[in-house]
């Protein structure tokens, strides 16, 4: 079969810890980088959380542009600034892990004003329970985790390579992640109050 579908790592950093999330059968990093859009006659923009760096999925659809006009699709699971980027998708996949994703999404469906003509799908796991939205929406719901989930026929995965104007933007580099803590000195003792992970903006060459 022909893979005529590009699915595109913009980076790997992510707001939540999924078990079961496929990103965990690959080695990101080894993803070769995508620099020729060309071949494909679609293009799915996904994750890590791609809605974490809006700028960076701008770029990205502006490279894309610059070499092909095939329909270009968004993954997400954070929809709260969704909106203003939809006049530069053809469409979009919101997946909904667990219940308190439902008033985000909700809230997102009824005061958007830029899904017009746009393929919707909404992707709903088993434990979140029945979701109310506009009928424009595709919905998949009772979804679980695949088990060494395969990459689906006629698609082939690779890495986008931002810029680094949007790297420093951001404070450091995608795909390179440290872990970060920082303590409180009270009295007499250094308390570990939390952890965050950031980019070292030190790595910006891969």
């Amino acid at each position: 079969m022909t893979k005529d579908k590009l699915r595109l790592l913009l980076f790997d950093d992510c707001n939540r810890n999924c078990p079961g999330c496929c990103n965990r059968d690959w080695d990101l990093q080894a993803l070769p980088l995508c620099q020729d859009y060309t071949p494909y006659r679609l293009i799915m923009l996904t994750g890590g959380e791609p809605m974490l760096y809006p700028e960076i999925i701008r770029e990205a659809i502006a490279a894309i542009r610059r070499q092909t006009n095939v329909p270009i699709y968004l993954y997400t699971a954070m929809p709260e600034q969704l909106d203003a980027l939809m006049p530069l998708l053809d469409g979009v996949t919101v997946t909904l892990h667990t219940p308190e994703d439902i008033p985000v999404f909700q809230s997102f469906d009824r005061t958007a004003q830029n899904l017009t003509g746009k393929s919707l799908r909404l992707n709903v796991f088993d434990e979140v329970g029945t979701v109310i939205c506009r009928p424009e929406w595709q919905v998949k719901d009772h979804m679980r985790w695949i088990p060494n989930c395969p990459l689906p026929e006629g698609e082939v995965l690779m890495r986008y390579q931002p810029s680094k104007k949007s790297v420093a933007k951001m404070g450091g580099y995608p795909m390179k992640k440290i872990q970060v803590t920082y303590f409180f000195r009270g009295s007499g003792f250094c308390k570990d109050v939390f952890k965050v992970s950031r980019y070292s903006p030190l790595l910006l060459q891969s």
